[in-house]
C-alpha cells in the first residue's frame, strides 16, 4: 500500500494554498499520495493544481485577526467562542480522515487543529510571533500552545534573522521543534514570459481591493509603458480603464506565471506568500500593505528597511514617483542560513 500524507490547508485568501503547492509537490516526489483537505476557494484552487489527488472538504475554520490590533483581546475572545463548534468539527474530521486513509504523515498549513496524536504531524507557519499590538505576547502564547501539539514546525524562511519574515518568524526565545525550510514559491523563473512594464496584481479582501483598483486608475499617469492589470476578482468592473492597459479578472497557472516572469515592475499587496514569490524570482516589486492589516504593514516596513522592496501606503500612491529604485532589491544581502 502506497504511503499517504494528509494535507490540511487554511482557506484564507489563496496565500496558504499557493505556498503549500511546492510542499505538496515535494511530498509527492518522495512517494506520498496526497489527500488534500480544505474548504472554499482554497479547495477549488488546489483541485486545479493537483487533479489526480484525493480531496476532502473540511468545515470552514474562519481564523481572522482584527483590523484594529488594539481591540485584539475582545475581538479574539468572541472570535474563538464563535468558532468552538468549527474547531470541534475539525478535530472530528481529522479523526475520520485518519481512520479512512491511514496516513503516515499529516501536514497542516496554519490549520492549528489539523493534527492527530498517533500520526507524525507537521505545522507550517511564518508567525511564530503574532502581530497583535499590545496583545502580541498573549496571542503568541496561544498560537504556540496550539503549535506544541505538533511534532515539527516548518517556517518558510531562512534561519538567520532577520530573514524575510523579520520578528514574525524569528522570536527572541527558542521554540522547540522549529525547522526553517527557506522561502518557497510555486513559480519558477524558467518558462515563457509575456512582457510588460508594470504588472498591477490585486488581491485581498473587499472593500480594500476595490478601493485600490479605483486609486490605480485615478493615478494611471504613474504607470508608463505597457501595463497589465489583474483585478483579482470576477465581479463586474465599474471603471473606465486606460485604453493601453491589458485588464484581466483572474489569471491562474501558466498564464499568471508568464505575466509575472515578463513584468518589469510588479505592484502587489505585502502578503507573505507574494513576498516569497518576488524574492525567489528576483522581481522588482513595490508593496502596498492592506490598510489595517498589521502583518502586511509590518512586513512592508521590515522589507523596506532591509532594502529588499520599497513600499507605499494605499492613500499615498503619488509617492511612487519618489521611490529611488536603485536603493532596493539587494537580494544577495539576505543571509541564506538553514537549521
Amino acid at each position: 500500500m502506497q504511503a499517504r500524507i494528509l494535507v490540511g490547508i487554511l482557506n484564507w485568501g489563496l496565500g496558504h494554498a499557493a505556498r503549500s503547492i511546492p510542499l505538496i509537490r515535494d511530498f509527492t516526489a518522495r512517494g506520498y499520495t496526497p489527500v488534500i483537505a480544505s474548504d472554499g476557494l482554497a479547495l477549488d484552487f488546489l483541485r486545479q493544481h493537483f487533479p489526480c489527488a484525493i480531496f476532502e472538504k473540511l468545515p470552514a475554520l474562519n481564523i481572522r485577526y482584527p483590523e484594529n490590533p488594539h481591540r485584539f483581546a475582545a475581538y479574539m475572545t468572541g472570535h474563538v467562542l464563535r468558532n468552538l463548534p468549527n474547531i470541534s468539527a475539525e478535530r472530528r474530521s481529522v479523526q475520520k480522515l485518519v481512520a479512512r486513509y491511514r496516513p503516515q504523515l499529516i501536514f497542516s498549513d496554519n490549520r492549528p487543529f489539523f493534527r492527530h496524536p498517533r500520526v507524525h504531524s507537521i505545522y507550517m507557519t511564518h508567525q511564530l510571533q503574532v502581530p497583535a499590538g499590545r496583545f502580541q505576547k498573549a496571542a503568541s502564547r496561544l498560537h504556540r500552545r496550539w503549535m506544541a501539539e505538533f511534532n515539527e514546525i516548518y517556517v518558510p524562511d531562512y534561519a538567520a534573522p532577520p530573514g524575510l519574515s523579520g520578528r514574525l518568524g524569528h522570536p527572541e526565545e527558542k521554540i522547540s521543534g522549529v525547522k526553517y525550510i527557506g522561502p518557497v514559491s510555486r513559480f519558477t523563473s524558467d518558462g515563457p514570459a509575456v512582457r510588460s512594464d508594470w504588472l498591477l496584481l490585486l488581491s485581498g479582501p473587499e472593500k480594500q481591493r476595490t478601493l485600490l483598483e479605483k486609486l490605480l486608475v485615478r493615478h494611471q499617469a504613474l504607470f508608463t509603458g505597457k501595463v497589465c492589470l489583474i483585478r483579482g476578482t470576477n465581479r463586474i468592473p465599474r471603471l473606465d480603464y486606460p485604453s493601453h492597459w491589458e485588464v484581466f479578472d483572474l489569471l491562474h497557472g501558466h498564464e499568471l506565471a508568464s505575466r509575472i516572469r515578463g513584468a518589469g515592475k510588479i505592484l502587489s499587496r505585502s502578503g507573505y506568500t507574494s513576498v516569497m514569490d518576488w524574492f525567489l524570482l528576483r522581481k522588482k516589486a513595490v508593496l502596498i500593505p492592506t490598510p489595517g492589516q498589521g502583518e502586511q504593514e509590518y512586513l512592508a516596513r521590515h522589507l523596506s528597511q532591509n532594502r529588499l522592496f520599497p513600499f507605499v501606503r494605499q492613500t499615498q500612491l503619488e509617492q511612487l514617483e519618489n521611490i529611488a529604485y536603485e536603493q532596493f532589491y539587494r537580494f544577495d544581502t539576505l543571509k541564506h542560513a538553514h537549521v
